[in-house]
């Protein structure tokens, strides 16, 4: 009776292995020998285009079901979608390296049915050499005094081989003075400066070298600056952070003066009922600090006030220190 019970169990196995093999063992199997292609460098505006291969190592097919690149910049098609067990097929891959430069990776993703494989990886990656080389990329000058005359030099080169020609280097901002001070075969040399009437604070501007026989007809050249009078609050801009309880908060200010001749303040005025403030010299004409309080009583919004100050100097009668709080939530 054993026996027979045991034949049974085997014979049983046997015909499970035998019957249902391929649905336990069958899976397709995702395989690119060559994942990254290395495109070298070009020059800005070339387009690259490479075919991966793809096989199917499994023994069931192989279905790309989707492919995602990593920017708009690059396109990808398969050649087919479904690829049969140890058959292959291609996926292209397209980049225009129009408006890039330096080194650039880019990547396509493969989404498929491979259970240990479902989303494979294949990169492009090289240097994209520009038509025209700027250097520096960008000017920042940092914090200036007002009128005060300083320059950064340029210089523009074109691409050795390349047919392009470089033409005018010009701002349209009435703020930036730009000064053309050699000019060769291929280079460009120049100088940019603040003009002596741009007015105080933050200076976003640029310098624009137009091209001719490139893949664009113009370079930007960012420029950067902080133009600060001869008066200069520290900290510029005054924050309270939570603003609660019944005691009044209080905080200082310096007004220095870098100019040479002594200012003095002669008026403070807040356009908030819950701001005061009060100065006092430290170095007279020079050197002042400005308490100013705030009665958190009289606070019923999100506080968001300005303090006028008031000065001697004709060039800055009128210094603005913007002040900030939160008020704290109420309680129930």
């Amino acid at each position: 009776m054993k026996l027979a019970e045991r034949c049974t169990k085997s014979l049983i196995a046997l015909l499970f292995i035998g019957i249902f093999p391929a649905a336990v063992f069958s899976q397709s199997k995702i395989s690119v020998p060559n994942p990254v292609y290395d495109f070298g460098t070009i020059s800005q505006g070339t387009k690259v285009h490479h075919e991966f291969v793809v096989k199917n190592l499994g023994n069931s097919d192989l279905d790309i079901q989707r492919l995602v690149t990593s920017c708009g910049c690059t396109a990808s098609s398969a050649s087919n979608d479904k690829i049969a067990p140890n058959a292959e097929g291609k996926i292209s891959v397209d980049f225009d390296s129009s408006g890039f430069s330096g080194e650039k990776v880019k990547t396509v993703t493969v989404y498929n049915n491979d259970q240990d494989n479902p989303s494979l990886i294949l990169t492009l990656q090289g240097t994209v050499e520009p038509d025209v080389m700027v250097e520096p990329k960008n000017i920042v000058f940092g914090d200036l005094p007002k009128g005060m005359e300083t320059a950064r030099e340029v210089t523009v080169t074109a691409r050795s081989g390349s047919s392009v020609k470089i033409g005018e280097v010009k701002s349209f901002s009435k703020n930036l003075v730009v000064k053309e001070l050699s000019r060769q075969a291929g280079a460009v040399r120049f100088s940019v400066a603040i003009s002596p009437t741009a007015p105080m604070g933050e200076l976003r501007d640029r310098v624009v070298v137009f091209t001719q026989g490139s893949a664009s007809s113009s370079v930007n050249l960012p420029v950067f600056a902080s133009l600060k009078g001869d008066l200069r609050l520290s900290p510029p801009t005054l924050s309270f952070g939570i603003i609660e309880g019944q005691e009044k908060l209080r905080k200082t200010v310096k007004l220095e003066n870098f100019g040479t001749e002594n200012v003095q303040i002669t008026k403070l005025d807040s356009d908030n009922g819950a701001v005061h403030a009060t100065f006092k010299p430290i170095k007279d004409g020079r050197i002042f600090v400005i308490d100013i309080e705030i009665d958190p009583k009289q606070v019923k919004n999100d506080l968001r006030a300005t303090l006028n100050i008031e000065t001697s100097k004709s060039a800055e009668q009128q210094l603005t220190l913007n002040i900030y709080g939160v008020l704290a939530p109420a309680v129930n």
